[in-house]
């Protein structure tokens, strides 16, 4: 080939790149489309693509319309197309109609001087990037149509102060809401079953967080470098926190790891340096590489029995180091460096007593200034705002003090791991453990209308309150209370249900040491306002130490008790007889209940089943 040919054949080939590739049908009042006649459905769309960029057209305020006609043909506009507003500097605002359904990858990336935007109700996705790089974006409201939002959605939306995320919502993609650094608190609904990683990375005004129940695993980075995040509570349903899932969050003063965390990742809490200590929980097997590492403000650390391995680096730097408990009887093994820099020749290692001579011979281990055996007389406090109570085995205490503020002087739930006595409570307060529980027929159609949960006051006379077991307390004053309970034992933090049964319902009362969320509305209970009531939505919160109850059929269809059930108190002045089967006065219409307690909406026993009846407080056979 000539050098004349080359020379042309490249002028050509220039001339082809510099070329602009139309993406539209139509365009109608400045507005690109492109359509599909034989469905009537039309899509918003940018007017080209050229040297490698999309050019927009679009400025100021922009409207959608619901419809338009093409070639005599009316169609409705259902989606906003992949990069049909990419780039656009200079759009402002724009309203989208009820037609369209879906938002497309890159659909506003770079518009950034939109400041607000209204996603209607009709939407049910966001892609991939739609608002990445939307810097003036300063709120938006995500409808409950929505079940996805796409990887890198709200990229770098520096201005976004708030965003609501529906219950509908399933999954938050990757890098989602990376660098939001204007976001400060944000919601997340008990339908999110999965966070993407670095879905909040960089969100440096977040201070608070809700994670919910139904989020198995916080992956990583997913609030790295989150600086104003100060605390956050991870639900009891997550079982891994990944690689660098906390790392720079700088302000994390405290966080509650639960019993369901089997592992902790690399360099999960790197650099936290206002977290003061950590309980590591029972469940968890290794501690990765650098996990803790630069937690400069670190004094105490929990090390449970399971941990069989711990990586390099992981308390790496941590120079306020006072205190390391470290249960394992069998010595965990550590990679290189765990705890260089962290001057643990100054700091005390206490392990149990049968393994000492074992730590003190094991390398690093032997490193500690002081090692000492765990002595079974801590002072542990109970807080009514703890959220996690691990205790893996039965351990004496000096002392402990339980405080709970009350608000009211109502009954409320207790379920506590130790034993207490008559004069532990008596001055500030009254308990009552569950005697029985009834239901009535009251207009003896066949359905329980009814239901009264019986309790019996606690007094000097009875003997002493037992670990793991509901009971019922109430202040007899509102404020902070604090019950301190010396020599006591901490028994081991298994749940144990108690039973009350009648007609064809069990009921089952179970004890919770852990801040509870996922109460289902179709069945669970707890104690708000003195009274047992169904939880309000799977969100409902049940704070430590408390008790719920959750009824089952026995073999018979389960009638759903009413939202609201009753408390009557033995001895206590009430409309209804302690028991429910004592005689009326003399002069009142007869009363006849069944043998376990339930009312019949009669007065005669003419037309009742055969059987043994309870007619005026005696017994009484009806062939």
């Amino acid at each position: 080939m000539t050098k004349h040919l080359q020379k042309l054949f490249l002028t050509l080939a220039c001339l082809l790149v510099s070329v602009a590739s139309f993406a539209y049908d139509v365009e109608i009042d400045g507005i690109y489309y492109n359509v599909i006649k034989k469905a009537k459905i039309a899509e918003v769309t940018y007017e080209m693509y050229k040297n490698y960029m999309y050019y927009c057209p679009y400025s100021g305020s922009v409207t959608i319309p619901a419809s338009i006609t093409y070639d005599g043909v009316e169609c409705s506009v259902t989606s906003i197309g992949n990069h049909a507003f990419y780039g656009c500097k200079s759009l402002t605002s724009i309203t989208i109609p009820n037609s369209v359904t879906s938002i497309g990858e890159d659909a506003f990336n770079s518009c950034e001087f939109l400041t607000s935007i209204n996603i209607p109700n009709s939407v049910t996705s966001i892609g991939d990037r739609a608002f990445k790089y939307c810097s003036s974006l300063t709120s938006i409201d995500i409808p409950n149509s929505v079940i996805s939002i796409g990887n890198e959605a709200f990229y770098n939306c520096s201005s976004l102060t708030s965003i609501n995320i529906p219950n509908s919502v399933t999954s938050i993609g990757i890098w989602a809401l990376y660098r939001c650094t204007s976001l400060t608190s944000i919601t997340i609904p008990n339908s999110v079953t999965s966070i993407g990683d670095r879905a909040f990375d960089h969100c440096s005004s977040l201070t608070s967080i809700t994670i919910p129940n139904s989020v198995t695993s916080i992956n990583g980075a997913t609030f790295r470098d989150c600086s104003s995040l100060t605390n956050i509570n991870i639900p009891n349903s997550v079982i891994s926190i990944d690689g660098e899932a906390f790392s720079g969050c700088s302000s994390l003063t405290s966080i509650n790891i639960p019993n369901s965390v089997t592992s902790i990742g690399y360099k999960a809490f790197y650099g936290c340096s206002s977290l003061t200590s950590i309980n590591i929980p029972n469940s968890v097997t290794s501690i990765d590489h650098s996990a803790f590492q630069d937690c400069s403000s670190l004094a105490s650390i929990n090390i449970p029995n399971s941990v069989t391995n711990i990586g390099w680096d992981a308390f790496y730097g941590c120079k306020d180091l006072e205190e390391v408990y470290c249960y394992a009887e069998n010595v965990p093994s550590m990679e290189a460096d765990v705890f260089k820099n962290a001057l643990i020749e100054y700091c005390t290692l206490y392990v149990p007593k049968a393994s000492i001579d074992k730590y003190k011979a094991a390398d690093q281990w032997k490193e500690f200034g002081t090692i000492k055996v765990i002595e079974d007389d801590n002072i542990i406090a109970l807080a009514d705002n703890v959220t996690s109570y691990n205790n893996s085995i039965i351990t004496d205490c000096s002392e402990i003090s339980y405080t709970r503020t009350f608000n009211n002087t109502n009954w409320q739930a207790l379920y506590v791991p130790f034993s207490m006595s008559y004069n532990d409570w008596k001055d500030d307060f009254d308990v009552a453990r569950i005697n029985a529980f009834y239901e009535y027929d009251t207009d003896n159609d066949g359905i329980v209308d009814k239901q009264i949960l019986e309790v019996l006051p606690v007094t000097a006379g009875i003997g002493d309150l037992k670990p793991n077991t509901p009971y019922m307390i109430r202040a007899k004053a509102t404020g902070e209370k604090t019950i301190t309970v010396r020599d006591a034992t901490l028994y081991m933090t298994e749940e144990k249900s108690y039973e009350c049964s009648t007609m064809e319902t069990k009921y089952t009362f179970t004890g919770t040491y852990e801040k509870k969320t996922g109460l289902k509305t179709d069945g669970y209970y707890f104690m708000s306002g003195g009274s047992l009531k169904t939880a309000s939505s799977d969100a409902t919160a049940l704070g430590a130490f408390r008790w719920y109850m959750k009824p089952e059929s026995k073999g018979g269809m389960l009638i759903a008790p009413n939202a609201e059930i009753k408390i009557r108190v033995i001895g206590e002045e009430d409309e209804e007889d302690a028991t429910g089967i004592l005689a009326p006065a003399t002069d009142a219409p007869a009363r006849i209940f069944t043998l376990d307690g339930r009312q019949l909406n009669t007065t005669t026993t003419d037309g009742l089943k055969p059987g043994i009846y309870i007619v005026n407080g005696k017994k009484q056979y009806i062939k």
